[in-house]
């Protein structure tokens, strides 16, 4: 059998793919470019976000969060007893949030100029402040005020009276996946609780289908000690914490009557639960273990589908696949609800098991998913990253014996499929075997790792001249018809040219059109893994030239270089690898095509890349013909792209920055003359970046239609993974087409992507 384990920016999947089977490889895309929606947000306009209590956990994460988002913009962050400060000087780890104000109280916003708030005050300060703000502004309440929508029950549980209660009945309970609609429609949203969201994805459907008795469920759940909140507290300092675990708010925590409230809703009457959380020597993460009775003649099987079933298709919440135990470390700082569900030792109960990041989707991420539904915009943008953490290869122990698991379920269906004794192949397994006669053992199984990849340009249509690509860009970078020139009218914003290099001297040159009174640019090189959403040098994949006090620019890191430039001049941006360094990048041969999305197969066993230093090898850059001098040396081996990214502060100007990009050429001479360093060759023009090899173009040229992948197993087959993943996938389409001849005719036209969904068993690690 062979499985494929997908990767996308926003997610990674390990899954099945039979030939026999109609489940496929379920591929979490990446959302599009905002689009416009039910507020009439569009592409490219900017929300202005004020978030209050920012210098708190949820807070600090909200800000986190926001620093991708292609349409939000930060304008205004308050915490009353930081006011004053930078941002980064309370969160450290946030230097490089550069665009986000400083902190500032409360009454010195103008809530005039601000769209939407996320308010992440404590409980029982926010009912007044929520109250006060204008009608146009937008908000979703991350405190518990607004969640109960019986103000009595507020009173009892959180020991005031509730100071907004006309307010109170226009709000809508946010849980994203079960309340959507609502969600759109809505001037203000109460964010759910952390627990209230890990138990209640999983149990609400469960319970509005009838498949769970609401009487003795019991929930024992466990949080990291961030669900506390910032403020100091000795039952929280590291020495009370660590090398432990305590129960607390027992038999009288708030989040008890929001989640009866919303099991109520489900169930149509009066819920009662036992629920008792658990304090854990760990910083973020929320595992709830839910334990149900289940209605009669349902089986925990059925249980699972009927959550495969719910949440087919939702971008964050993900049944994994039968004997997988979900685990907090796979949804670490992530906005993933990873739910399974097992049978228990005890006849007719069984276990539910929900994970989530008590931060994120049980908090800050899942605020964002409402702001986004709120503004029109896709609820998945700026949300789609991985888990910090990585997980266990396939095969491996992941806190059960996943094999064993799998094993028993494989047996457990053979034995539905031999009879009504259960075993071997008797008379009712199909007239087939001899009686007890041993299963045949599982075919082996084996791994593909299909990660997906952009600006496809050259690998598609061969070698053409070198341009910014359309396709390995920020959606808010906009390239004219030449795709030479770019602009952006939006925080740090990348696009990466079509051609990249691992050997060799290079350079090109950027002329700055435009900055206006807010713009700015970092120029320079950049390989594949930089994040585009963010400026070239943000991380380690990335080298810059910054125009503002001419700095230079590696992992965030600013540190002096050259002279600033601006509207006008010329940058020259040099790359001096030397010769033998390996590029780490896909060749034609290992690129396949999925549900209209192209990725890269390798066995999913290869180790990782090891990129080595290139010794000599250096970066430096001119302005205006004049050299600024070496930036950085010793680069380390890869595929290195021309790289620009512009900022702009549209609050501030209507205008975009922009500049010009020359590759050179004959057609196309440099304004300046390439410097020539000593130890090095003289620079060539990026345009002349080789394209594929001869032979390699004339497989291009044969392919059809043109400028598209093809199906099935590449030109020259060097690439096992990508042709034995083509191959499979093909006679999966063969195997679905055959089953589907005895199908209604509806069915038989639903999309192969559609219909294999409809059935998958999938399962997600981060």
């Amino acid at each position: 059998m062979l499985r494929a384990v997908v990767q996308s920016p926003g997610a990674r999947a390990v899954a099945p793919v039979r030939p026999s089977q109609r489940s496929a490889v379920r591929v979490q895309a990446v959302a599009a470019a905002p689009t416009a929606g039910a507020a009439g947000t569009k592409a490219g306009e900017t929300v202005r976000v004020a978030v209050l209590g920012a210098s708190g956990y949820t807070g600090e994460e909200v800000v986190r969060l926001l620093a991708l988002h292609p349409s939000f913009k930060v304008t205004a962050l308050t915490g009353d007893r930081q006011a004053g400060k930078e941002f980064s000087e309370v969160f450290p780890h946030l230097v490089t949030a550069t665009d986000v104000p400083s902190l500032t109280k409360i009454e010195d916003v103008s809530f005039g100029d601000v769209d939407a708030v996320f308010c992440c005050l404590p409980h029982a300060t926010t009912q007044e402040v929520v109250a006060a703000l204008p009608s146009h502004v937008k908000v979703v309440d991350l405190s518990a005020d607004f969640r109960l929508r019986d103000v009595n029950t507020y009173a009892e549980w959180y020991g005031g009276e509730h100071k907004a209660p006309e307010l109170q009945k226009q709000v809508v309970y946010g849980l994203t996946e079960l309340h959507r609609e609502a969600v759109k429609q809505a001037r203000v949203v109460a964010n759910p609780g952390c627990y209230p969201t890990s138990v209640q994805l999983p149990l609400v459907p469960l319970i509005e289908a009838g498949m769970i008795l609401t009487e003795d469920i019991i929930i024992d759940a466990k949080s990291g000690v961030s669900g506390a909140g910032r403020s100091a507290k000795q039952n929280l300092i590291y020495s009370e914490v660590t090398e432990g675990i305590n129960a607390y708010g027992v038999t009288r925590h708030r989040h008890m009557p929001e989640i009866e409230q919303g099991l109520a809703d489900a169930a149509g009457k009066p819920v009662t639960v036992s629920f008792t959380p658990h304090l854990m020597p760990m910083t973020r993460g929320m595992e709830s273990s839910c334990y149900v009775k289940m209605a009669p003649g349902v089986t925990a099987a059925d249980l699972r589908q009927k959550l495969v079933e719910r949440y087919q298709g939702e971008p964050f919440v993900h049944v994994l696949a039968p004997g997988v135990v979900p685990q907090t470390h796979h949804v670490r700082g992530s906005n993933y609800n990873l739910i399974n569900v097992f049978e228990d030792r005890i006849p007719g109960r069984a276990i539910v098991i929900s994970v989530i990041d008590n931060l994120v989707k049980g908090a800050s991420g899942q605020a964002i998913q409402n702001m986004n539904l709120l503004f029109g915009l896709p609820e998945e943008t700026a949300l789609l990253q991985q888990a910090l953490d990585g997980t266990p290869a396939p095969g491996s122990s992941s806190g059960a014996p996943q094999e064993e698991e799998e094993q028993q379920d494989r047996q457990q269906r053979q034995q539905q499929r031999g009879g009504r004794g259960g075993r071997g192949g008797g008379r009712g397994g199909r007239g087939r075997g001899r009686r007890g006669a041993a299963a045949a053992p599982p075919p082996p199984e084996e791994f593909v790792r299909l990660t997906e990849i952009k600006g496809t340009e050259r690998l598609r249509t061969g070698w053409h001249p070198v341009q910014l690509s359309g396709e390995d860009k920020a959606p808010d970078v906009e390239l004219d018809a030449a795709q030479l020139r770019a602009s952006s009218r939006a925080g740090y914003r990348m696009v990466r040219a079509t051609h990249g290099t691992c050997s060799g001297t290079w350079y090109y040159e950027v002329k700055v059109e435009a900055l206006g009174p807010t713009g700015a640019a970092r120029l320079g090189w950049a390989t594949r893994k930089a994040e585009i959403n963010a400026p070239v040098g943000a991380n380690e994949h990335g080298y810059a030239y910054r125009s503002m006090e001419g700095s230079k620019v590696h992992k965030a890191w600013r540190e002096g270089y050259g002279a600033a430039y601006g509207e006008g001049d010329v940058v020259g941006c040099l790359l001096h690898l030397g010769e033998g360094g390996r590029p780490f990048e896909p060749t034609l041969a290992d690129v396949v095509e999925y549900q209209k999305v192209n990725f890269y197969a390798e066995p999913a066993d290869a180790p990782p890349p090891d990129p080595k230093p290139l010794p000599g090898s250096f970066v430096a850059f001119t302005l205006n013909g004049q050299l600024q001098g070496k930036a950085y040396a010793d680069l380390p081996e890869g595929t290195w792209y021309p790289a620009i990214s512009l900022y702009t502060n549209t609050t501030q100007q209507a205008a975009p920055a922009a500049v010009s990009v020359n590759f050179g050429g004959d057609r196309s001479p440099f304004a300046f003359p390439p410097p020539k360093l000593e130890g090095c060759p003289p620079p060539r023009p990026v345009f002349e970046v080789p394209g594929p090899p001869p032979e390699q173009q004339q497989q291009l040229q044969q392919q059809q239609p043109a400028g598209e992948l093809p199906a099935g197993p590449r030109p020259g087959g060097t690439s096992s993974a990508a042709a034995a993943f083509a191959e499979q996938q093909t006679q999966q389409q063969q195997t679905q087409r055959q089953q589907g001849q005895g199908q209604p005719q509806q069915e038989q036209q639903r999309p192969a992507a559609a219909a294999a969904a409809a059935g998958a068993a999938h399962e997600v690690m981060e």
